[in-house]
């Protein structure tokens, strides 16, 4: 029924700087434009539709690729696109064994200038683009929309119709405009406008600090000011490092975090509970008093998760934000008393905070 075009177009892909892999199949003839600086590469075994025929939900027109200047698109290996358009100004990915269903729009930017002006004189230095990464495994279903910025985790699924926004975690199912993350999304740029300011400050603290022991070193005469001022100005070196450093050890802790919740994830049985069955039963007369409880004592305890993770959400934000301020205490702590308090009750608190969830994940299951 299908004509795969393949060998006709293998030759033009190559002649324009196109590298495809091995058993690619089209069906129908794809649009695709790589421009000057431009990357395209295709993987094994993709099937690219192009035929009103090739999908019977319908596809309204070619596959479109294109690739602009400086841009690059690459598309893995057994990924499946029916009519969709991939346009990249910046950066596109899509991972292995992704299927893209009809008329999907990938967009890496805003096509225009959002700018009146810029875009009435036609100044394409001001569009706005950002690369978008679309996972191994996933499903995107027909008619759905992606915009810049975007990274979709393996194996996630993005039904029908959808607008993405924003970023999707891996093996999760959306539906509908999607705007995950919106309010966390707002609250981590806060935090990360915070920090900045709240590091750019503390380094300019250090720099005083420094200034002081400089001067204390600089008109001490006795053997053994010198030699406590010198352990100051060691102090002082650590404090600096450990400005740029604590950032770091905030994002390893994150990430261990992060994995063993994905880990216990894997053992969760409460994804095949039917929540609405119990609900029903529980509402009949006299005769679901035992799942009415259940019920009730699991919403008790999801509303105490809730709160309990708001609160966490906050005192995490907050251990961020003042954490420059900590390196200096460790600094001012060891010329007092020759400890670190401060940077050793941070620690111990930002720690336990973040990696408490694997705990509540085990009693959750």
């Amino acid at each position: 029924m299908f004509k795969f075009n393949t060998w006709l177009e293998r030759p033009f892909f190559k002649l324009n700087g196109i590298k495809m892999g091995k058993n690619v199949k089209l069906i129908g003839w794809p649009c695709i434009f790589r421009f000057p600086g431009s990357k395209i590469e295709i993987g094994d075994g993709c099937l690219i539709r192009s035929n009103f025929w090739s999908n019977l939900i319908g596809v309204y027109q070619r596959t479109i690729i294109v690739a602009k200047r400086g841009a690059s698109i690459r598309i893995g290996k057994n990924v499946g696109i029916s009519g969709s358009t991939v346009y990249a100004w910046n950066g596109i990915e899509i991972g292995d064994n992704t299927l893209i269903g009809a008329n999907c729009k990938i967009l890496d930017s805003d096509l225009h200038p959002l700018d009146v002006e810029a875009r009435n004189a036609n100044n394409w230095d001001e569009v706005k683009t950002a690369p978008i990464v679309i996972g191994k495994n996933c499903f995107i279903g027909c008619n759905t929309l992606i915009l810049k910025g975007v990274h979709l985790g393996d194996g996630c699924v993005i039904g029908a119709g959808s607008v993405v926004t924003k970023d999707i975690p891996a093996n999760e199912v959306w539906v509908g405009n999607i705007q995950y993350g919106t309010v966390m999304t707002g609250l981590v740029e806060n935090i990360s406008k915070y920090y900045v300011i709240v590091r750019n400050l503390s380094i300019a603290m250090l720099l005083g600090i420094l200034l002081y022991v400089g001067i204390r070193m600089a008109i001490s005469t006795v053997a053994s000011d010198e030699a406590k001022y010198k352990k100051m100005l060691f102090d002082w070196a650590i404090s600096l490092v450990l400005v740029f450093v604590l950032h770091f050890i905030i994002i390893i802790t994150f990430y261990i975090n992060n994995q063993l919740v994905d880990i216990l994830a894997q053992f969760d049985p409460h994804s095949s509970w039917d929540m609405t069955k119990l609900l029903a039963e529980a509402m009949v007369p006299g005769a679901g008093i035992d799942e009415l409880i259940v019920y009730g004592a699991f919403s008790i305890a999801n509303l105490a998760f809730v709160l309990t993770y708001i609160r966490r959400t906050i005192v995490l934000g907050f251990l961020i934000v003042i954490s420059p301020l900590i390196t200096i205490t460790y600094a001012i702590d060891k010329m007092g008393d020759g400890k670190s308090q401060a940077l050793n009750t941070w620690l111990k608190e930002f720690v336990f905070t973040v990696i408490i969830q694997p705990f509540h994940c085990i009693i959750y299951i």
